[in-house]
């Protein structure tokens, strides 16, 4: 919904369905020579049952002129609720990583801000931040989903040369991730 030329809302819902591919989905595991361990449900494939997820959310941006150029800021905010997912533990066994059908609830909840702003002539910024909360029921409790970042923040300035060349300095920050159970 177009507000005005300038302020925009839109929602969006959605529901998804796909098989996982644990293997090429867990790539990354490979090097941790964990054996992989799978507890069929004996529904389909590898005995896991194909993954739904209803996916809702809302958005907000606001074009604005500084220096004659277009800037915007927006923020997003989004939940996908799973239906049916196939749960990767970690936490179960340190040498071990453990597939199986969830059982309970697992969520995403997701917010994002983000501002392209033109700082300077030649001086463009984009910045953004995103909290994720990514929480799946295992079979030891409710967890946060490991090796993730809850907060994350991106810095991007460019300056664009008279002579069509450009220079661009681009950081990013990720806060503390929770580690799976080594005991």
């Amino acid at each position: 919904f177009d507000a005005t030329d300038n302020t925009i809302f839109r929602l969006a819902a959605g529901t998804g369905f796909r098989v996982a591919n644990i293997f090429a989905d867990n790539t990354n595991a490979f090097i941790s020579a964990r054996k992989f361990i799978i507890d069929p449900s004996g529904k389909t494939d590898y005995g896991l049952a194909p993954e739904k997820a209803i996916n809702y959310g809302i958005s907000f941006m606001q074009k604005f002129k500084t220096h004659n150029k277009e800037s915007h800021f927006t923020i997003d905010a989004y939940r996908t609720t799973f239906k049916q997912q196939t749960v990767v533990d970690y936490d179960q066994n340190p040498q071990e990583i453990h597939f199986y059908d969830l059982d309970g609830q697992s969520f995403s909840n997701t917010i994002m801000t983000e501002l392209n702003l033109n700082v300077l002539k030649n001086l463009a910024a984009r910045m953004a931040y995103r909290y994720l909360d990514v929480q799946t029921d295992y079979k030891k409790g409710r967890m946060q989903k490991p090796l993730q970042s809850q907060h994350r923040a991106f810095i991007n300035l460019a300056y664009e040369l008279n002579n069509g060349w450009s220079i661009d300095y681009t950081t990013q920050w990720l806060s503390k991730k929770r580690i799976p159970f080594t005991g």
